[in-house]
């Protein structure tokens, strides 16, 4: 099992800060990755919109779920020590290669992932 670990903070900033254009669907973020004029879409010019499930709300939900739920699967593999936790605040490219490496060293076939067909 792979663990995302990302710090409380920085999962809130990427959370409450998604925005998305209701036209052609870009994603931005107004910490990270902000449009150049605000709430607008550097393609469309559209309004960006909030998603349902990214409301504050809803996130304190999701949360509180993972707590709840998610936590015991997480404690049952790392004591069973199949538990691989990787740093998610790290840029996207980085944590999708050690993902990719780990998925890598627990092959059986020995054929790499990207070449894989089930």
């Amino acid at each position: 099992m792979i663990q995302l670990l990302v710090d409380y903070t920085q999962l809130l900033l990427r959370l409450t800060g998604r925005r998305t254009c209701p036209t052609c669907g870009t994603l931005y973020n107004i910490h990270s990755q902000p449009p150049r004029v605000d709430e607008l879409c550097d393609v469309e010019g559209c309004k960006l919109v909030i998603r349902d499930d990214d409301r504050p709300e809803v996130i304190s939900g999701r949360l509180s779920a993972y707590e709840k739920q998610t936590r015991r699967v997480v404690d049952y593999y790392r004591n069973e020590r199949r538990l691989v936790a990787i740093n998610a605040d790290r840029p996207v490219e980085e944590v999708t290669a050690q993902i990719f490496s780990v998925i890598e060293s627990h092959r059986k076939d020995g054929m790499p992932v990207a070449e894989h067909r089930s």
